[in-house]
């Protein structure tokens, strides 16, 4: 095994027929579909992955118990990078892609730098409804930051050496007096690596022109209907196939995109200060 994709799903077969359907428009030669599926629904995925993965690599589990939006994503990770994929494109149920992301991903490997944790799939922050995809650009990558769940990118290196050691510290921590404290442990372990890309020796990088979104028809686990209509509501993503990527130094990008880059630094750093206030407390 090299390449995977891999993807969770629990109660929304519907939408994981589209993703899957969004999926089908890449170049999937090469990559093999690794599948985890939660809940009592397990028999509708497996069909639709019959009918919509036909003549591919894939592989799709029914957990025998429920592990949830934490542990559910994290063993699949664990175990294709254990049984030696190099790269991996993570992706869940009610995600819908753009039909260059496998593309983008390989050359992400191609060309990776030894500070990229990883690349994301659409520009903004754990918690922010302000994602940035700007169709002026499509070509164009830069670092940031900030991290998201929207649909990563991430090699074996990064997965055992940052994202592997921080994803199960997500809990809370006894006899802390401050949420602010624990951020990055106390919400969730995609604000555990957000934590660690904050501190500033990684990076991950994202494209100016998105590449995932976010199905509206169902709600998720933690988008709500009023943060799924500011966040995704008429967000336009990538189409195209034929993009030559390159990436761009945040102080070069053009003004709509780095001052929407800025803002999201800057909320980033505010969280630091918060963070590194409440421990002094």
């Amino acid at each position: 095994m090299s390449f995977t994709i891999t993807i969770t799903g629990k109660d929304r077969p519907e939408l994981f027929r589209e993703l899957l359907r969004s999926l089908r428009q890449n170049d999937l030669d090469g990559w093999r579909v690794v599948i985890a599926i939660d809940g009592d629904r397990a028999h509708d995925f497996s069909e639709i992955a019959g009918n919509e993965l036909d003549g591919l690599d894939y592989q799709l589990t029914a957990n025998p118990t429920v592990l949830g939006i934490k542990l559910n994503p994290f063993q699949l990770l664990s175990r294709v990078f254990s049984e030696g994929s190099i790269l991996n494109l993570y992706l869940e149920e009610d995600f819908l892609v753009s039909p260059d992301v496998t593309r983008l991903a390989l050359w992400y490997h191609r060309n990776h730098r030894l500070k990229w944790a990883c690349l994301n799939l659409v520009s903004g922050a754990c918690g922010s409804s302000g994602y940035l995809s700007n169709p002026s650009y499509p070509d164009l990558l830069f670092e940031s930051n900030t991290f998201n769940s929207l649909g990563f990118v991430t090699r074996s290196a990064e997965w055992f050496g940052v994202f592997k050691p921080a994803w199960m510290g997500s809990v809370d921590p006894p006899g802390t007096s401050s949420k602010y404290a624990v951020w990055r442990t106390h919400w969730g372990w995609d604000w555990s690596i957000y934590g660690l890309i904050a501190d500033g020796q990684l990076v991950s990088l994202q494209p100016a022109f998105a590449r995932v979104t976010h199905a509206a028809s169902t709600i998720g686990t933690n988008a709500k209907p009023d943060f799924q209509q500011k966040a995704f509501g008429n967000m336009e993503i990538n189409r195209d196939t034929g993009q030559v990527y390159r990436v761009v130094d945040t102080a070069e990008l053009p003004h709509p995109l780095r001052s929407h880059l800025n803002l999201h630094e800057e909320n980033t750093a505010r969280l630091l200060s918060l963070e590194r206030l409440a421990k002094r407390l």
